[in-house]
């Protein structure tokens, strides 16, 4: 049983950082048109929903940067050494870079599997919101 959920789990850092890579290109696409509208509000109007809006972007540019460096830090350090001995085993979050992730207080215990549950819809979530802006 663990090995196989260390491979979903495995099989779900590769599809964030999947969803993580479209992201980036709605994030592009939202700059480009956030850009376009500044420049074309003179009188200031649209001021603060223009200002709301690059604080939506620079949240999912963050969301998409802790993604991608728990991914590569699942690739370049875990591989069969796992802490654990199932992704659903929590530890302290002091000692899990998935706490780091999920930005989680130091002393809460942090699962592997409900981290990347809890990044997966946060990236729907965000995705959702970067189209729209």
């Amino acid at each position: 049983m663990p090995t196989y959920a260390w491979q979903i789990h495995d099989t779900l850092i590769s599809e964030c950082k999947t969803r993580a890579s479209l992201l980036t290109t709605e994030i592009h696409h939202a700059i480009g048109r956030i850009t376009m509208q500044d420049s074309a509000d003179v009188t200031g109007a649209n001021h603060d929903t223009i200002v709301s809006k690059w604080e939506y972007v620079q949240a999912a540019e963050q969301l998409q940067q802790r993604i991608f460096a728990l991914g590569n830090r699942a690739q370049m350090r875990w591989g069969s050494n796992r802490s654990g001995s199932s992704p659903y085993d929590t530890v302290p979050a002091e000692r899990s870079a998935y706490a780091w992730a999920l930005d989680v207080k130091p002393r809460q215990p942090v699962s592997p599997m409900r981290a990347l549950h809890h990044l997966r819809c946060g990236l729907g979530e965000i995705m959702a919101v970067v189209k729209g802006l």
